[in-house]
C-alpha cells in the first residue's frame, strides 16, 4: 500500500499538500482553497526576487500620464536579468509588460500583473496535478480530485491575493496552517 499519488508528484511539498487535500473527500473545498492560497503565497516568496516588485513599481508608478511612450517597456525589459532563473518572477515581469502595453498605469498595472501571474500559475499547477493523477489513478478518482480543485479555485480571488503579496493588505493570507483531520470525528462535514 502506498501513501498516495501525491507523494510522487514532482512539485514542491506545499503543492503535494494541495493535491493530497483535493484527493481526499474528508476535506471541503474551503480547506482546499486555504491550501491553494498558501501554496501560491509560498511559490511567490520562493520564486519572485525581493527587488523585482519594487523595481517594477518604480517604473510603472513613475510615469506621469503622458500620451507618448516614455520607454517603460524598455525599462521593464532591462529587469529581465533580475528575473532570470525564477519562473514565477519571469512570468510576473512578462505580465507587467503586457499590462503596460494594454494601457494600465501605476499600482493598477502592478496589481494586474501580479493577479494575472497568480491565475496563470494556478492553472499550470492544476494541469500538472491532473496529468500526474491521470497517469497513476483511475478516472473517477481523478474526476473527484479535479472537481475539488475547481471548486476551491473558484473561491480564490487572485486580485485580492496579489494586493496582499504586494504589501497592500493581509486579508487573504492565512495566519496559520490549516487544521489536520486526525480523529474519527474529523470526517466529512454533514
Amino acid at each position: 500500500m502506498t501513501d498516495g499519488p501525491h507523494k510522487s508528484l514532482s512539485m514542491r511539498r506545499w503543492w503535494k499538500h494541495v493535491a493530497e487535500r483535493a484527493d481526499r473527500a474528508v476535506f471541503t473545498p474551503d480547506e482546499v482553497r486555504v491550501s491553494l492560497s498558501r501554496a501560491l503565497q509560498r511559490d511567490w516568496k520562493a520564486e519572485v526576487p525581493l527587488d523585482l516588485p519594487r523595481k517594477i513599481r518604480g517604473i510603472v508608478c513613475g510615469r506621469q500620464g503622458t500620451l507618448f511612450d516614455d520607454g517603460q517597456r524598455e525599462a521593464l525589459e532591462a529587469l529581465r536579468p533580475l528575473a532570470t532563473g525564477h519562473t514565477f518572477g519571469s512570468l510576473f515581469l512578462d505580465f507587467a509588460i503586457i499590462a503596460v502595453a494594454a494601457g494600465y498605469e501605476g499600482e493598477e498595472a502592478l496589481v494586474k500583473a501580479a493577479s494575472d501571474t497568480l491565475a496563470d500559475v494556478l492553472a499550470r499547477r492544476e494541469r500538472q496535478i491532473e496529468d500526474h493523477y491521470l497517469r497513476r489513478c483511475e478516472r473517477d478518482r481523478v474526476a473527484r480530485l479535479l472537481s475539488q480543485l475547481r471548486l476551491a479555485k473558484e473561491k480564490i480571488n487572485c486580485r485580492s491575493l496579489a494586493t496582499t503579496l504586494l504589501g497592500h493588505n493581509d486579508a487573504d493570507i492565512p495566519a496559520r496552517a490549516p487544521a489536520k483531520h486526525l480523529g474519527l470525528d474529523d470526517g466529512v462535514m454533514l
